[in-house]
């Protein structure tokens, strides 16, 4: 079995007025490059997947367009941080 593991995405992080949302982006399309090169049976996104213990709706939008929607057929499992319910996944 292969498993993909993906950490610390801080999705929606901010530094002062400047969003890192374009940033985010382009690197969760390098992952996706590496999935679809590496075709892994499970994906497991954990821990930091979000800056702030209440996301923003861009944030979670970004997790859902961008890893989930793009790979309907894949496992993804999701264990998020302590402080993030599972409506906000």
């Amino acid at each position: 079995m292969k498993l993909m593991h993906i950490s610390d995405l801080h999705l929606g992080k901010r530094i002062s007025d400047f969003s890192m949302i374009d940033d985010q982006k382009g690197i969760l399309k390098k992952i996706i490059e590496t999935v679809n090169e590496q075709k892994p049976d499970v994906i497991l996104i954990a821990g930091d997947i979000y800056d702030r213990s209440v996301p923003s709706t861009e944030a979670m939008e970004i997790l859902y367009k961008e890893i989930c929607a793009a790979y309907p057929d894949y496992k993804i499992m999701i264990a998020p941080d302590v402080d993030v319910s599972a409506t906000e996944l």
